[in-house]
């Protein structure tokens, strides 16, 4: 591994690679009128906001959830600092994964830089939208492959799977359609006798380039180079997968 691709590797999974870790968060001082975070959360659309003196010295949070709890026990903060709550912090080069539970816990974490500064806010709206951002072209790819193996199974019975790679090797053919790889289904529905039992009219050609450009993002994916997969890639796989996917469901 590269000194380059060691770097990323130790990027891959700190709190430093989401977005909101390195965004300035929009903060109130603890003497500025609760009025001024209202107003900012308003404006902005969040729940929360840092309470800071300067850019390195944490007050605490001031959020609707701490504002409601004053005002339940019937006092009315004033000023910032009557409604903030303790914050939590991190550091950018922290594991993500580490973090995730103080973020569930509450509901937020304040990220510091190598300087000692607070350069963002990390919420668990920001590492639902990571989750989603790594792991949909996983689930778009088991979905796929659910979607293969449920057109297939009613098709082609275990002694027709009597494919050329595994041939090759001196390997059993498999028992079932669910014994294929992703690239087997490349080979079964390359065959144009294979083909004809789908009793579709789509052009088989065009399938193919799909099925097989979705086989080597599956690849990628496998070698962990989910990082490296650009907007295009994950856009195919998400309509790739709607595609087949339709093409699974039962004919009535």
């Amino acid at each position: 591994m590269t000194p380059v691709d060691a770097s990323r590797e130790f990027r891959r999974h700190r709190v430093g690679r989401l977005a909101a870790a390195s965004n300035k968060p929009v903060s109130v001082a603890p003497t500025d009128p609760i009025s001024v975070a209202v107003t900012l959360m308003l404006q902005h659309d969040y729940s929360q906001l840092p309470v800071l003196q300067g850019e390195r010295t944490v007050k605490g949070l001031v959020s609707w959830k701490s504002i409601g709890k004053q005002r339940s026990m019937g006092a009315e903060p004033k000023l910032a600092q009557d409604a903030m709550t303790r914050a939590q912090e991190v550091s950018a080069a922290d594991s993500l994964f580490d973090a995730i539970p103080l973020i569930a816990r509450d509901d937020a974490v304040l990220v510091r830089d190598e300087r000692n500064v607070i350069v963002g806010i990390v919420t668990a709206f920001d590492v639902s939208l990571e989750l989603q951002r790594f792991g949909e072209p996983f689930w778009r790819l088991e979905d796929l492959e659910s979607y293969l193996r449920a057109i297939l199974e009613s098709r082609i019975a275990p002694d027709d799977l009597l494919l050329r790679q595994r041939v090759r090797r001196g390997d059993d053919p498999p028992a079932s359609v669910d014994q294929l790889t992703f690239g087997e289904y490349v080979e079964v529905l390359s065959r144009p006798e294979w083909w004809d039992r789908l009793e579709s009219n789509l052009d088989r050609g065009t399938f193919l380039q799909g099925l097989t450009r979705a086989n080597s993002i599956r690849n990628a994916m496998m070698h962990f180079r989910n990082d490296d997969l650009d907007g295009p890639d994950r856009e195919f796989l998400v309509k790739f997968s709607r595609f087949v996917g339709r093409l699974a469901r039962p004919r009535v």
